[in-house]
């Protein structure tokens, strides 16, 4: 399956959990199933046998109608290994709906309790900010959020300037 689908299943998903109100539910039931999928090898078996009846494969998820449904679905095509690819589209719905945002600041040193809080605070409160050091940059810091990258190191400021001269024919 192509992370395209996973995408679009966790959207579409996540859309009628939100007409059922029910998103929480779900991204609870997904945690727990793709909980059991990692811990647990036969797991995955036990959904991939044919010897199984899908009923008595989804004997488990009888508390909400619509991951049964999509369980259901994901049997039948034989794609519930893709469970976590979905969940992560799925959360990151989540988190966009309630206005959570997951954000990793990189610098070049480490940055003190202090400057976090400092920097924090520039931020929304649900905002789950991580700070991480790499080596690679010379100064500054580059900030990741929703799959995007804001460079703001000496390294990017370099690197721009290297690309545009390298772009100028004499």
């Amino acid at each position: 399956m192509k992370l395209l689908s996973c995408r679009l299943y966790a959207r579409i998903l996540f859309k009628k959990a939100l007409k059922d109100k029910d998103e929480e539910k779900i991204l609870r039931l997904m945690q727990e199933i793709c909980g059991f999928l990692a811990s647990e090898p036969l797991f995955s078996k036990f959904f991939k046998s044919p010897m199984i009846l899908c009923e008595e494969k989804l004997e488990f998820i009888k508390t909400s109608k619509l991951m049964y449904n999509f369980m259901d679905f994901l049997i039948s095509r034989n794609e519930v290994d893709f469970l976590p690819q979905i969940l992560e589209f799925y959360a990151s719905n989540f988190d966009e709906h309630i206005g959570r945002a997951e954000i990793r600041i990189a610098s070049c040193d480490e940055i003190s309790q202090e400057k976090q809080s400092e920097i924090k605070k520039h931020f929304s409160t649900k905002a789950d900010i991580h700070f991480s050091v790499d080596h690679s940059l010379l100064e500054g810091v580059r900030i990741y959020w929703k799959g995007n990258v804001l460079p703001l190191s000496s390294k990017d400021f370099l690197k721009n300037i290297k690309e545009t001269i390298s772009g100028v024919s004499l």
